[in-house]
C-alpha cells in the first residue's frame, strides 16, 4: 500500500519526466519490435512532430526511419535480455525528415524480476554526426582538387589494405601523369599549377561516366577507374581523357598547357589488387613516354 510520502514521490518523479528537455519514452518490451509505447514526455512528441497521446500506444519502432526499422527491432530485442549501449539510430519525423538520434534503453525489472519494461531516452544527434561525417569524407579528399585522394580511393574501391579488389566484373585503371606540370611550376609559379590540377581534375571528371572513379594519387598523377569495361572499349575514354587535358588552362591572363601520358591495368574481380593495378598501369605509362606518346600502352592483354 502506498503512503502518502509514496505518492509525493511518484507525483514528485511523473513530474520530472515530464518536465525533462531529454525525450524520453517509457515503453512494454516486446520481442519482434513490438514494444508499446505506454508514455512519453513533452520533449519526445516535439522531436516527434506528434502530439503525445497520437504516439502513445503505438510500436517503438514506428518511430523508425523506414531505412533503419531491423535496426531498431534489434535494438529493442536486445534490451530484453541483456544490457544495451547508446546506439545511433535513424529517426522518422512526422513530416517526413529524418534526424540521427542516440538510443539509450534503461531496462528495469517488475516485482516478479521479469525485465518488461525500459525507460528510452533519445538524444539529438544529426549536427554531430554530420560533422563527423564531413571530417571523414575530408580525409578521403584531395584538398586542393576535391576528388579522392589514395585513401579515398580505398575505400570507394571496397579494399582496405589494396589487395583484392571487388570489381563487378571487369573493370580499367588508368594511370594518369601530367607532363609539363614542372615547367607550368617553373615559370608560371606553383598558384598556375594548383590552378592546373584543379582543371585537370575537373576535366577528368567530367570525362568518366557517373559512377566511375577519379583520384588524385600524387603530386602530378591521378588515377581513373572505369566500371565494366576493357580491351578496345576503353579507347574512347582516352581520347577524351587526353584531348580534354591537352586544352590550355587560363591562368592571372596566361595561357598553360600540360598533356598527359596514360597506363592502362586491367581490374578483375577478387583478383587484382589496387596496389597491383597501379605498378602494372605505371609501367605502361612510363612505356608510353618512352615511345614519345600520350597514348596509353595496355598492361596486360585485353580480353
Amino acid at each position: 500500500m502506498l503512503t502518502a510520502d509514496d505518492r509525493k514521490v511518484e507525483t514528485l518523479l511523473r513530474r520530472a519526466f515530464e518536465a525533462s528537455p531529454e525525450a524520453m519514452a517509457l515503453v512494454g518490451l516486446e520481442p519482434g519490435g513490438q514494444s508499446r509505447i505506454l508514455r512519453v514526455n513533452a520533449a519526445l512528441a516535439t522531436m516527434k512532430g506528434h502530439p503525445a497521446d497520437e504516439v502513445v500506444g503505438g510500436s517503438l519502432v514506428d518511430l523508425a526511419d523506414r531505412d533503419d526499422v531491423d535496426g531498431w527491432v534489434d535494438l529493442v530485442d536486445r534490451a530484453m535480455t541483456g544490457p544495451v549501449e547508446p546506439s545511433e539510430r535513424r529517426w522518422r519525423r512526422a513530416d517526413g525528415t529524418f534526424r540521427w538520434v542516440e538510443v539509450t534503453f534503461s531496462p528495469f525489472s517488475d516485482v516478479l524480476g521479469e525485465r518488461r519494461h525500459a525507460l528510452v531516452r533519445l538524444l539529438d544527434v544529426t549536427g554531430r554526426r554530420a560533422t563527423v561525417e564531413a571530417l571523414d569524407e575530408a580525409a578521403h579528399r584531395d584538398p586542393l582538387t576535391g576528388v579522392l585522394n589514395r585513401a579515398g580511393l580505398l575505400r570507394r574501391l571496397g579494399t582496405s589494405d589494396g589487395r583484392r579488389l571487388p570489381v563487378d566484373g571487369r573493370g580499367a585503371l588508368l594511370f594518369c601523369d601530367l607532363d609539363g606540370l614542372k615547367e607550368v611550376n617553373d615559370l608560371a609559379g606553383h598558384p598556375a599549377g594548383d590552378a592546373v590540377l584543379r582543371t585537370t581534375a575537373a576535366r577528368l571528371t567530367a570525362c568518366v561516366r557517373r559512377g566511375d572513379v577519379v583520384a588524385r594519387v600524387g603530386g602530378d598523377e591521378f588515377v581513373v577507374v572505369a566500371f565494366g569495361i576493357g580491351g578496345t572499349a576503353v579507347d574512347p575514354l582516352l581520347r577524351r581523357i587526353t584531348s580534354g587535358v591537352a586544352e590550355p588552362v587560363r591562368h592571372a591572363g596566361r595561357e598553360l598547357r600540360v598533356h598527359v601520358s596514360i597506363g592502362v591495368a586491367a581490374l578483375e574481380r577478387g583478383v587484382t589488387g589496387l596496389e597491383e593495378a597501379l605498378r602494372q598501369a605505371d609501367e605502361a605509362m612510363y612505356a608510353a613516354k618512352r615511345q614519345g606518346r600520350t597514348s596509353a600502352v595496355p598492361a596486360v592483354p585485353a580480353e
